[in-house]
């Protein structure tokens, strides 16, 4: 049941990839800041790196002593204004792509950095690592209030 739900998020993006080019990011973080406790966006990370084959989890754990610099990587926009002004949710998912193609030697070696067929498998994994980063950046915002300024999200009415 929940490889079926997983495939149909996956080809429900990728299946509107017109309709998602238009869609800021930063709506995506707002709808899950406001529907998504901390606790579950934690656990939802934690399912989401179980996904992935055995050999990779490592390199997508988070820790104070990471394997690669996969998170601090993502963690950069955080602090970029204009990323957020112009960042749809497609041109957020390729870079949190491109973020994991050159920092984790699996997806190096396994993916074409900008792949021609964009097959079922790569869609899955694209969309992966797009939820785990989606949930991490959410947590994240979540919990500090300068991050959601940059963003230029609130947590609640009285937020600003």
């Amino acid at each position: 049941m929940a490889k079926d739900r997983e495939l149909e998020a996956v080809l429900g993006l990728f299946n509107n990839w017109d309709h998602w080019r238009t869609v800021k990011y930063k709506d995506i973080i707002q709808k899950h800041i406001k529907h998504t406790s901390e606790l579950k966006a934690i656990q939802a990370i934690t399912f989401e790196i179980s996904q992935f084959p055995k050999e990779v989890r490592k390199d997508l754990e988070i820790s104070q002593n990471p394997n690669t610099t996969f998170w601090l990587d993502v963690s950069t926009v955080f602090d970029d204004k204009a990323w957020w002004d112009k960042t749809t949710t497609t041109e957020a998912l390729l870079e949190f792509w491109m973020i994991a193609h050159n920092t984790i030697d699996y997806f190096n070696n396994k993916y074409e950095r900008n792949p021609k067929d964009m097959n079922l498998e790569w869609k899955k994994t694209a969309f992966g690592i797009y939820q785990m980063s989606t949930l991490f950046i959410s947590w994240n915002a979540s919990r500090e209030k300068k991050i959601r300024k940059v963003i230029g999200i609130k947590k609640g009415i009285f937020d600003f």
